[in-house]
């Protein structure tokens, strides 16, 4: 499999998950959390979330995951009353 092949997946799908790519490319789920990484790494993808619930978005699909951000910021955490 060949990263460009990954990269043209994500566009297509807008957002995926690491269990995507194993079934789509056949590969080890380790194999396609490393490739995903480095994706990740070089700026090529965005990782939203972590461990079971992460997923992952092409920048040029940033507004798949701009709602999301933005009521994760607004939830209201430890406040206390005046």
């Amino acid at each position: 499999m060949k990263l460009n092949d990954l990269l043209k997946f994500i566009q297509e799908k807008k957002r995926v998950r690491s269990q995507d790519v194993v079934k789509k490319f056949r590969v080890s789920r380790q194999y396609a959390a490393g490739l995903l990484r480095q994706l990740v790494k070089t700026h090529q993808l965005l990782k939203v979330g972590s461990t079971r619930a992460a997923f992952y978005v092409h920048p040029d699909h940033i507004n798949i995951i701009a709602h999301r951000s933005i009521v994760e910021k607004l939830k209201n955490k430890n406040l206390k009353e005046h």
